[in-house]
Order: structure tokens, then sequence, then C-alpha cells
């Protein structure tokens, strides 16, 4: 949220070139899509302990991704 607020503010407070380039970036990250990033996670330490990633370590991927 404060990485959001503080690239929204820049962008509003800037515009032109610089919020086209950030609104570009932001574009790209989410059309990257989430399965294959949770298809290579290994988790680890914690995938030795575990035989699979537990539901916490694929919300925070998820979270850190969307």
């Amino acid at each position: 949220m404060i990485l959001g607020v503080l690239l929204g503010g820049i962008s509003g407070y800037f515009g032109g070139w610089i919020d086209l380039v950030i609104q570009r970036l932001i574009e790209i990250l989410q059309s990257l899509p989430t399965i294959p990033y949770l298809a290579r996670y290994d988790g680890g330490a914690a995938a030795r302990l575990a035989s699979r990633p537990s539901l916490f370590a694929i919300t925070i991927i998820l979270a850190f991704i969307g």
C-alpha cells in the first residue's frame, strides 16, 4: 500500500512522461501471470521441512506479485 501511494503520488504530482513511465511499468507487472511464479517457488529450507509449500507462503507470494 505504501509503495502504491508513493508511486501514485509521484505520478499524479509530476504527470507528463513520469506518469507515463510509471503507468507502463505497472501495466507490465500486472500482465505477468502469477502461476509460473508459484510453480518456480521451491521454498528453500521450508521445502525441506514440509513436502509442499504452505498456504501462508503462497499467500505471501501472491501478495508481492499482486
